[in-house]
């Protein structure tokens, strides 16, 4: 998101220094709440929301199963994207829905308990009434599109990581459409400049545009 945004920014506010962080949701709150981080973007849920900081709903995101594709081919199904392949586009795809039951005999890699979309995730398998075989846990979401893509386990990703060219991976819509808030956040008594606004804006154009 930065690289695309910094360079119209930059023309509108050449004096304006920032110092871009990457940090989990877990990070940025403590680093927001004490002013330390002025501006946070992050993906959670609203129960997942902090008391003292102020939250600019950008858009919602799915998250998606993805497969390996010799996997899918062994179980017939057939997972492709309805619209545009670019990877631009990965958001205005659309995909076959697949019931996750289908895949309780086979391993899965996902994200750290301590991240916010695994409560997501696992309340997707409580939906689905099983538990899953764990290879193992990851704070990368890249980690987990490289699993699958190997061929060693099957992941629950947010629509962002789609690799929509890879044809390793075949990815599949889950029954309950799990989707969760892509947001900036601030400290609620924290005043926010034109330019942190103008940023926040360009941002939200930025994801809004992906949706």
């Amino acid at each position: 998101m930065f690289s695309n945004i910094y360079p119209e920014f930059h023309q509108l506010y050449p004096q304006v220094h920032i110092d871009p962080m990457e940090l989990s949701v877990h990070d940025q709150n403590p680093l927001l709440l004490s002013g330390q981080l002025d501006i946070g973007f992050m993906t959670l849920f609203e129960s997942q929301e902090k008391k003292g900081l102020e939250y600019l709903r950008i858009t919602k995101e799915s998250l998606v199963l993805a497969v390996p594709s010799d996997l899918a081919k062994q179980m017939a199904l057939h997972g492709s994207f309805s619209a545009s392949d670019s990877a631009s586009d990965n958001y205005k795809v659309l995909f076959p829905e697949c019931n996750l039951t289908l895949f309780k005999d086979y391993p899965f890699v996902l994200t750290h308990k301590n991240s916010t979309i695994r409560e997501l995730v696992d309340h997707t398998f409580t939906h689905a009434e099983f538990k899953p075989d764990v290879l193992f846990e990851t704070s990368n979401n890249h980690a987990i599109v490289s699993a699958v893509h190997s061929g060693i386990c099957c992941g629950i990703i947010p629509m962002y990581y789609v690799r929509p060219q890879d044809p390793h991976i075949r990815y599949f819509a889950l029954p309950e459409h799990p989707e969760w808030n892509i947001c900036a956040a601030h400290r609620k008594d924290h005043y926010l400049t034109k330019a942190a606004r103008e940023f926040i804006s360009l941002a939200a154009g930025y994801f809004q545009a992906l949706t």
